[in-house]
């Protein structure tokens, strides 16, 4: 699901996301959490989670080893 990352030297964090769908509903909590995550990290100054839809996240973007488990 992460599509990019971008670390600045100011310590800023961009993370964008490829989310299944617009409104996908634990789609704010996930932005959340992210940030939160990337927030607790040294040298971290601002984090900035933006969702993406270009090009839409599948199913079939899933790794091999995701993809098993799901037959």
């Amino acid at each position: 699901m992460v599509q990019a990352i971008r670390i600045a030297r100011n310590g800023g964090v961009t993370v964008q996301l490829a989310l299944p769908s617009p409104q996908w509903p634990p789609a704010d909590e996930l932005r959340r959490a992210t940030a939160a995550a990337i927030a607790s990290l040294s040298g971290v100054s601002v984090v900035d989670v933006q969702p993406v839809d270009d090009p839409p996240w599948t199913p079939y973007r899933l790794s091999s080893a995701l993809k098993a488990p799901l037959g």
